[in-house]
């Protein structure tokens, strides 16, 4: 059995901050919390994870990145693999303007390519763990950029698709945990691109679609999502699954070739 209290992501969060600052204390410009445990979210049970963005020094080499790899994973082996850590680092450059556009479109620059998503994250609720606080100094991404790098991910998610035709069959048929996934994750981009406002908080997003975007076409599949993803120890009652699946269904043909900036409204 894995512990996935909030009390064990904590224990296995601060042992990790621990033991990175002081192998790589003149490496690291920063650890910054983001996620559910930055914004009161979390809740016991699979599909936790410890939301924690690495930003290192622009001087360091890419050894330093896959060191630090390496390190998240010992601190996990550590605690049972209870809880993963992202893996998520940047430079500090690679988070600040003019971003870098060019992007080759692979797993190893995959955090380049949500580099909007964590800065939104960032600027939401960040919370400085460790070195120096460069949160202010981090801009907040504009429509345009944000539009851009969701092009680029689409793009990626296409070619990731194209060389595991078994990702797309899973899609096809998503367990509960990636279906819940994937109506909340694409209604944070909805709801930014229907109020310029970014929310990525899982326990928050439904409520505020009721409010802001009372239109919104797959309010009651969100409703649903949200229900399990605050309760996931609890087993959704069939119908409800079945009108989640059914809605799930609904989104992706409607989705198809449509911009990235479109949202579905009734």
């Amino acid at each position: 059995m894995h512990d996935k209290s909030e009390k064990r992501a904590r224990e296995i969060l601060n042992s990790f901050v621990h033991d990175v600052s002081i192998k790589f204390e003149a490496e690291i410009e920063a650890l910054i919390l983001v996620g559910s445990l930055s914004n009161g979210s979390y809740v016991e049970g699979p599909g936790r994870d410890i939301d924690v963005i690495t930003v290192l020094k622009d001087t360091v080499n890419e050894g330093i990145r896959i060191s630090i790899l390496n390190e998240i994973a010992v601190t996990e082996a550590k605690f049972n693999n209870d809880i993963p850590i992202s893996r998520t680092i940047y430079r500090i450059s690679e988070m600040k303007r003019p971003f870098k556009r060019d992007v080759n479109l692979s797993l190893e620059n995959k955090h380049l390519l949500e580099v909007t998503t964590e800065l939104q994250r960032i600027h939401e609720s960040g919370i400085l763990i460790y070195g120096r606080d460069i949160i202010k100094e981090l801009p907040v991404p504009t429509r345009e950029e944000v539009i851009f790098f969701d092009k680029l991910g689409r793009a990626w998610s296409e070619i990731e698709l194209s060389k595991n035709p078994g990702i797309r069959e899973i899609l096809n048929e998503p367990p509960i945990n990636i279906l819940v996934q994937i109506i909340i994750t694409n209604a944070f981009k909805h709801y930014f691109y229907s109020t310029n406002k970014s929310c990525s908080n899982k326990h928050e997003i439904a409520i505020r679609m009721r409010q802001d975007v009372p239109n919104y076409r797959f309010q009651r599949a969100l409703d649903i999502a949200t229900k399990y993803k605050m309760n996931p120890s609890e087993e959704l009652p069939l119908g409800e699954y079945d009108e989640l699946k059914k809605e799930y269904e609904e989104f992706i043909k409607w989705r198809g070739l449509l911009p990235v900036d479109e949202v579905p409204l009734l």
